[in-house]
């Protein structure tokens, strides 16, 4: 028998099996990585607009519990608060726990417990009358502009009316609201709270945020050595 010959065969017929195995296998792992990288920009994406969504939130928050130089804003500003975020609920509950920094999750935690806690259902109806008697006056007043501008034509004293009506029944609402919520709601700490989330949502989004895992548990566990 010719072992040369048997000894050639044997490596072309090596050569054309890990000619198509190793392809086989490249294209394996390219896809896997392109699988991966997938995943990692669809998991970017929706952190960013988790953290945008939080960012935007909080702003709401602080500008509603910002000092105004207006006495009777000043005077109401509790309510303002409220009305916000009873009207701008932030529905991230299961994003933020999944794509945000423990800085954030916290934040928003503490700064959401501290509005849920004050916005009970009472308060919460004084809220919604508070909306309606905005609406109406905020509409009565852009009806009466519109009707400005045709010129001859008889102006509607009722929607004049109907602001002023609602504007003082909305500085009630608010008057009541603020003197109800006074002992539990602290407009300068939803401000800090809420300026600390910011930035702690701006840290995050650039990647920034977080503290790194402690160095043990990336280390493996040595057995003990016995005596």
């Amino acid at each position: 028998m010719d072992w040369s010959f048997v000894a050639g065969a044997l490596t072309a017929i090596a050569a054309a099996i890990a000619g198509q195995i190793v392809p086989f296998f490249t294209r394996r792992e390219d896809r896997k990585h392109e699988a991966l990288l997938e995943f990692e920009r669809r998991n970017a994406d929706d952190k960013r607009k988790t953290l945008l969504a939080v960012i935007h939130w909080a702003n709401g928050i602080r500008a509603a519990a910002a000092a105004s130089p207006d006495p009777i804003v000043a005077s109401y500003v509790r309510a303002d608060i409220l009305a916000f975020a009873a009207a701008n609920q932030l529905d991230h509950s299961d994003e933020i726990t999944a794509y945000t920094s423990q800085e954030v999750q916290r934040g928003y935690q503490h700064l959401n417990q501290l509005l849920e806690r004050a916005l009970i259902a009472p308060i919460r109806m004084m809220l919604s009358h508070l909306e309606d008697k905005d609406r109406s006056h905020t509409e009565a007043i852009m009806s009466y502009s519109a009707e400005m501008q045709w010129e001859g034509k008889d102006y509607d004293l009722r929607d004049l009316m109907t602001a002023g009506e609602s504007a003082a029944l909305a500085m009630r609402l608010r008057a009541e609201i603020d003197k109800a919520v006074a002992s539990t709601v602290d407009a300068n700490e939803l401000h800090r709270l809420a300026s600390e989330l910011i930035e702690a949502a701006k840290a995050d989004l650039r990647g920034h945020s977080g503290k790194a895992l402690p160095p043990r548990i990336f280390r493996r566990s040595t057995p003990k050595q016995l005596p």
